[in-house]
């Protein structure tokens, strides 16, 4: 037997001491967790405030305190930096101008035969044009081709041996495929 008292139990063989401060505090742990869950389940579904959609004011659930009105005027949404593209405006073709002629006639006395001159003066360029005239006054017409420059037309002839006055107009054609006829004129011998 050993010097100095009883034998020394070696520390495997010493009986175990359950600590309950260990589950004392594993259990407060779970306390605070559950109560974490539960406020964060009530905070996102019973008591949140709802988020406004575009353009509406924004709503209070029941039992929550009441929003703050905004202070700022809303922001109007800003404009595309891309210009839209644009289609042009159909142009329709300007209308091709009136054509009209004008014409007047010298019935000369001398040289025998009295000639007739027509003189013809278009708006638009002329294709051909002739004049048409009656003599003696009554007769059936008679026509006589015209030379034509441009916008005008000229005739100069005697079908006859002797006139006094010539009933007579101009028929005209334009290069675009228009036509048109003078008022009848009646012209007097006069001299030239």
């Amino acid at each position: 037997m050993p010097v100095g008292g009883p034998p020394a139990t070696p520390p495997a063989q010493r009986p175990a001491r359950r600590s309950n401060a260990g589950l004392f505090l594993g259990a407060a742990a779970l306390i605070v967790l559950i109560m974490l869950g539960t406020a964060a389940v009530r905070l996102l579904t019973l008591d949140r405030v709802t988020a406004p959609l575009a353009g509406e004011s924004p709503s209070v659930t029941e039992g929550s305190p009441s929003a703050p009105e905004p202070t700022t005027a809303p922001v109007a949404p800003t404009a595309s930096l891309s210009p839209e593209p644009t289609t042009p405006a159909p142009t329709t073709p300007a209308p091709p101008p009136a054509f009209t002629v004008t014409a007047q006639a010298h019935l000369c006395t001398a040289p025998s035969p009295n000639p007739l001159t027509v003189t013809a003066t278009a708006t638009v360029a002329l294709a051909e044009a002739e004049v048409f005239y009656q003599f003696p006054p009554a007769s059936p017409p008679q026509q006589w081709p015209m030379a034509v420059s441009g916008l005008t037309a000229q005739a100069t002839f005697a079908d006859w041996p002797y006139a006094p006055e010539v009933r007579w107009w101009v028929w005209a054609r334009s290069t675009d495929g228009r036509t048109v006829t003078t008022p009848e004129e009646q012209t007097f011998m006069e001299p030239c």
